[in-house]
């Protein structure tokens, strides 16, 4: 995605397989197992997955925010 920032909310964890995968700047893979009710949010420039998954449906929310600078300075 090309947003400035995004966050996951888990709506469940009753699904096999779904793990969320990172890799940070030296390119080590960084994995965990969502949880139901867990958001995260993610630095979209990070290199980053999610593993398929193998039993059950996996529900999720995903927000995406984009930064639009003002053209005019207001109190609004």
């Amino acid at each position: 995605d090309n947003a400035d920032l995004t966050y996951v909310t888990y709506l469940n964890d009753n699904f096999v397989g779904g793990d969320f995968c990172y890799y940070n700047n030296e390119n080590i893979e960084h994995r965990f197992s969502p949880k139901k009710g867990m958001t995260i949010k993610l630095n979209p420039k990070l290199r980053h997955k999610v593993d398929d998954v193998n039993e059950g449906i996996r529900f999720s929310l995903y927000t995406f925010l984009f930064y639009k600078q003002k053209d005019k300075k207001s109190l609004l």
